[in-house]
């Protein structure tokens, strides 16, 4: 893994290959790991960059105000695209890392040649889709996911899932890895010791 320093904080990245640069963004509880076999199928053909975004992999947590929001992960690989690369770039994005992906699209499009979203995390189109049961059971879940994280329960909610197969799945397999989610967890109970007055909150999408 190699690193920049973007404001003042290390960010990390995983490289391999030559050719058109191709921008790959992780899911959830992941790191740019996450594609380690893909890059190595891409690398022929492609520069491969997978960023860990903030607060994930071994990229330093945000550390600005207000809270983190996919705006402020835009920002990042904005960054990272402007430091490493000389000419717009492929970007793929997963889960997670598909929301950024369409922010950093809505924000700095002449940085992106082409994108390609892989289930992106975006629930508010339910809910100007007019699907509000839809929209209602992804809050479930979500704030669900969330109060076992903020426990240090963030595999648990995984595990006495009632689809256990998702947790089992070679494809939740590539995204989930338990250790980047204990990790995640240490982090949001040192930030809450370190200021108990902040709640633990989703992203904004």
């Amino acid at each position: 893994m190699a690193e920049i320093s973007i404001e003042g904080r290390r960010v990390f990245y995983f490289e391999c290959g030559s050719g058109a640069p191709i921008v790959l963004l992780h899911a959830g509880a992941g790191s740019g790991k996450q594609w380690t076999k893909t890059a190595r199928l891409l690398e022929p053909r492609f520069r491969v960059i997978a960023p860990d975004l903030w607060g994930f992999g071994g990229t330093e947590s945000w550390a600005g105000e207000p809270e983190l929001t996919h705006d402020h992960q835009a920002s990042l690989v904005a960054d990272v695209i402007q430091h490493l690369c000389q000419a717009p770039v492929h970007l793929v994005g997963h889960s997670y890392g598909g929301a950024t992906a369409v922010r950093l699209m809505l924000r700095n499009r002449d940085l992106v040649q082409s994108t390609v979203l892989i289930e992106p995390i975006l629930p508010s189109l339910l809910e100007s889709a007019g699907e509000t049961r839809l929209f209602r059971e992804y809050l479930e879940v979500a704030q669900s996911f969330l109060r076992n994280a903020a426990a240090g329960d963030g595999c648990r909610f995984l595990l006495q899932s009632e689809q256990p197969d998702i947790a089992q799945g070679p494809r939740w397999a590539l995204s989930f890895d338990p250790g980047n989610v204990r990790r995640q967890d240490d982090r949001a109970r040192s930030a809450r010791n370190r200021d108990s007055s902040r709640p633990y909150s989703t992203m904004s999408v």
